[in-house]
């Protein structure tokens, strides 16, 4: 039989830990690791999560279910759902591919991926697959299209502030521009750093 030295064990314990990294064993958990940044990634770990006093979002079943709370507190208004994307090797995930948020809490830009509720499959452009990105205003209390068939795109060393939405206008598998849009309703270019792998602070 085979016998493994304490030296050779050590080297197996050492592999064997190297390959289960590489294979993407390790689960990140929000109490752990996101909410020691909470501008990042509030509202996209499992449970219910209030945004403001307009806006709320549940976390669960692998779906993001958006709320508009209007003026009345005892009723809530489901405007968006969200398929999660992170739930392989997170309980949480980057705020930034689901929603952004006014500093004052009125306004909020989301994604909402029809059939998802329903756990049909997903709409896709070119192979993309894309969601619809809404505006709501808590004055107006109405949701508003802003764009259809975008990919749901963030750029992962670039930090934008929590009233930026990214999102990839699809013009082909192999072409996807990078925009970002605020709830102050400016849409700028993010495609230049995404290239440039320009990282940092919007």
């Amino acid at each position: 039989m085979f016998a493994l030295t304490p030296g050779t064990a050590r080297c197996v314990l050492v592999l064997c830990a190297a390959i289960a990294g590489l294979m993407g064993c390790t689960t990140y958990r929000y109490a752990e690791y996101g909410a020691k940044e909470p501008e990042k990634f509030y509202g996209t770990q499992p449970g219910h999560h209030r945004l403001s006093d307009y806006f709320s979002v549940d976390v669960s079943d692998y779906l993001m279910r958006f709320y508009f709370l209007g003026a009345s507190t005892t009723t809530k208004q489901m405007i968006g759902v969200l398929k999660v994307r992170w739930y392989d090797r997170s309980d949480y995930g980057p705020r930034q591919m689901a929603y952004a948020i006014s500093d004052d809490g009125k306004r909020l830009l989301f994604f909402d991926e029809p059939g998802a509720e329903q756990g049909k499959s997903l709409r896709t452009k070119d192979s993309v697959v894309v969601a619809d990105l809404y505006f709501l205003d808590a004055d107006r209390g109405q949701s508003e299209l802003l764009q259809r068939d975008v990919h749901r795109r963030g750029i992962g060393c670039v930090e934008f502030p929590r009233n930026y939405l990214p999102y990839g206008a699809v013009h082909s598998i192999a072409n996807i521009e990078v925009f970002a849009y605020s709830t102050e309703r400016q849409q700028i270019s993010v495609e230049a750093r995404r290239r440039n792998r320009q990282c940092g602070p919007l």
